[in-house]
C-alpha cells in the first residue's frame, strides 16, 4: 500500500474543540458534489459483501468535442473560479472524469479551453509549459510562448495569472527582466483584496516568510481580514507546538481546507469519529490531501484499526474517482498512489505500466521523492517507458540529496547503480558499500540487509567477507526482525533487482 502521511502534528485534544461545520449526513449526500455523477447509491455498512469492481478504463474518445455537455460544465466551473479569483480546479476536474474516466485528459480539455480564452485554463497551461522547459529553453521560444499565455490570462483579469506574470518579469522568465513593472503587476493583482492574490503577494515580496512575519503590518492586516491562506502558512511555519496548534485552529475556523484536514489527521488515533467528520468536511472544502485519504479508505477493504469501528462504506468505484481527483489537483502523494495502483493493478485499476510511469513523472515534477525514485526504477528497467539508465541518475541524485525519510529508497537505489555500474557510473562495490553505510547512519535499516548482501557477494573493489555480512544481518534483524532474513534470502536467491 502506498504510504500516507499527516500534514502536521497537532495535539489530539484540539479536535474536540474543532468545528464540524455540518451535521453528519449519509456519506453520499454530504459529499455528492465530489462523487461521480453515475454513483447513485453507496453501501452504508462494512458488513455488506465487498466485491472489487474493475475500472472500465478511459473513454474511447477523451476529447472535449466528444463530450459537449460535460465540456460546457467544465468551462462554466473554470469561469466561476476566475470570478471568485481562486485556484481550485477540482469541480472542473470532476466534469472531466465524469466524461472520460481519464485523469490525463485534463491537458486536452485545458488546452481547448485556453484556445477559447478561458483565463484559468490559460494560466494552467502556461504554468505547465514553464514547469517543463529547461533553464536553457526559458529564454527561448518555449519560455516566450508560456509567458504569452500567462499574459493573456492576466489581461483577461485573472489575478493569479497576473502574479505569475509579475514573477516572470521579476526573474526574466520568458520575457525581459523588468522589476518596476513586476511590482506594478503585483499591486494590480491585489487591488480587489481577494485572499489568494494577497497571500501570494506577501510571499513574492518577502513579507511573509517565517512565523515571525505575523507581526509585520501587511501580514497582520491580512490576518485581521481573515485570510485563511496566510493563517495556515503561519501555522505550518510555527516551531512551537502550542503556536502551531493555536494557528492551525484559527485557519480551520476561517475555512482553510488543509487546516481542517490537519486537525482530522491529528486526532485520527484517539478520536476517530470526530476525525472522520472533519475528514468529510475537508473533502467538501476540496482539500486534495483529504480527498486522497477518503478515496483510500473507500477503496481498501482492509480498514486501519483506528477506523474499524466507524461505518465507513466500501466502494472502490468512488474511491478510484477520488484518488484520481486528488492526483489531478497536483497532490504528489496521490500521484504516487495512482502510479502504484496502475503498476500493481490494485483496487480494480487496470494494470498499466505506461500510466504508472506518467503518474510518477508528474509527481516528480511536483517534488515528490518517492515518485522520483519510482520513475527512476522504471527508467532503469524500461518499464512503461524506454529504458534510459542515464536519465534515471539525476532523478536518483535529486531524491537522495533531499534526505530521508522520502529519499531512503533513492539512497539505496544509488548504491544499486554503483554496485551494478549503470548509466555510465563505473561498477564499484566498495563505493556502493560506503553509500549504504551512509544510509545506515541516516537510520535506514534496510540498508543493513543490502550491506549484508554485497559483503557476502563481493564485487569490484570489494572482497567478500562472510563474517562481516553476518554482522550486518544481525544488526538489521534488531530493527526489521524476520523481514531482514526474508529480504536477505531473496537477495541471495534472486540477486539485487530493485522493485517499486
Amino acid at each position: 500500500m502506498p504510504r500516507m502521511k499527516t500534514s502536521v502534528l497537532i495535539q489530539a485534544a484540539l479536535c474536540a474543540a474543532a468545528p464540524v461545520l455540518y451535521a453528519q449526513d449519509a456519506l453520499l449526500d454530504s459529499l455528492k458534489d465530489m462523487l461521480p455523477d453515475e454513483s447513485s447509491t453507496l453501501p452504508q455498512t462494512q458488513g455488506q459483501a465487498m466485491q472489487e469492481t474493475k475500472d472500465p478504463g478511459p473513454a474511447a474518445d477523451i476529447s472535449p468535442a466528444a463530450h459537449p455537455q460535460e465540456y460546457a460544465a467544465f468551462k462554466e466551473r473554470l469561469q466561476q473560479e476566475a470570478k471568485d479569483c481562486n485556484y481550485d480546479f477540482m469541480p472542473a476536474m470532476k466534469a472531466i472524469l465524469n466524461a472520460t474516466n481519464d485523469e490525463f485528459a485534463i491537458d486536452a480539455w485545458m488546452q481547448q479551453a485556453a484556445k477559447e480564452g478561458v483565463a484559468p485554463a490559460m494560466q494552467y497551461i502556461g504554468d505547465k509549459m514553464l514547469s517543463y522547459v529547461t533553464e536553457d529553453e526559458i529564454k527561448g521560444q518555449k519560455g516566450k510562448d508560456a509567458f504569452a499565455l500567462l499574459k493573456k490570462a492576466a489581461d483577461a483579469g485573472y489575478a493569479p495569472a497576473l502574479l505569475n506574470v509579475a514573477l516572470a518579469r521579476m526573474n526574466g522568465l520568458g520575457t525581459y527582466k523588468d522589476e518596476a513593472q513586476a511590482r506594478k503587476d503585483m499591486l494590480a493583482a491585489c487591488k480587489d483584496g481577494k485572499f489568494v492574490p494577497r497571500f501570494k503577494w506577501l510571499q513574492l515580496t518577502g513579507r511573509l516568510q517565517g512565523f515571525d512575519s505575523k507581526d509585520k503590518p501587511e501580514v497582520k492586516a491580512e490576518i485581521d481580514r481573515g485570510n485563511h491562506h496566510v493563517v495556515y502558512f503561519l501555522a505550518m511555519q510555527a516551531e512551537n507546538l502550542n503556536d502551531q496548534s493555536e494557528w492551525m485552529q484559527k485557519a480551520a475556523k476561517l475555512g482553510n481546507p488543509e487546516a481542517v484536514y490537519a486537525l482530522s489527521a491529528a486526532c485520527s488515533a484517539t478520536m476517530p469519529k470526530e476525525s472522520y467528520q472533519l475528514l468529510q468536511e475537508a473533502v467538501k472544502m476540496h482539500s486534495p490531501s483529504a480527498v486522497l485519504l477518503l478515496g483510500n479508505l473507500l477503496t481498501d477493504p482492509k480498514k486501519p484499526d483506528a477506523v474499524k469501528g466507524l461505518d465507513i462504506p466500501y466502494n472502490d468505484q468512488v474511491g478510484r474517482h477520488l484518488i484520481r481527483l486528488a492526483a489531478m489537483s497536483g497532490n504528489p502523494e496521490a500521484r504516487y498512489m495512482l502510479g502504484m495502483c496502475y503498476y500493481s493493478g490494485k483496487f480494480g485499476f487496470r494494470k498499466d505500466e505506461s500510466r504508472a510511469y506518467r503518474s510518477f513523472e508528474m509527481g516528480t515534477r511536483g517534488g515528490d521523492q518517492l515518485c522520483a525514485t519510482a520513475q527512476a526504477v522504471m527508467l532503469l528497467k524500461g518499464m512503461g517507458v524506454q529504458k534510459d539508465e542515464k536519465a534515471a541518475l539525476p532523478l536518483i541524485l535529486e531524491a537522495a540529496n533531499r534526505g530521508v525519510p522520502g529519499g531512503a529508497g533513492a539512497i539505496i537505489l544509488m548504491a544499486y547503480v554503483q554496485y551494478k555500474g549503470l548509466g555510465g557510473v563505473p561498477a564499484d562495490a566498495y563505493k556502493a558499500k560506503q553509500t549504504l553505510q551512509d544510509a545506515v547512519a541516516n537510520n535506514i535499516p534496510e540498508a543493513l540487509v543490502y550491506l549484508a548482501y554485497i559483503t557476502a557477494k563481493g564485487g569490484a573493489n570489494l572482497t567478500a567477507d562472510e563474517k562481516e555480512s553476518a554482522m550486518y544481518l544481525r544488526m538489521a534483524q534488531q530493527d526489521m526482525k524476520d523481514e531482514a532474513q526474508q529480504l536477505y534470502d531473496d537477495l541471495m536467491k534472486n540477486g539485487w533487482d530493485p522493485e517499486l
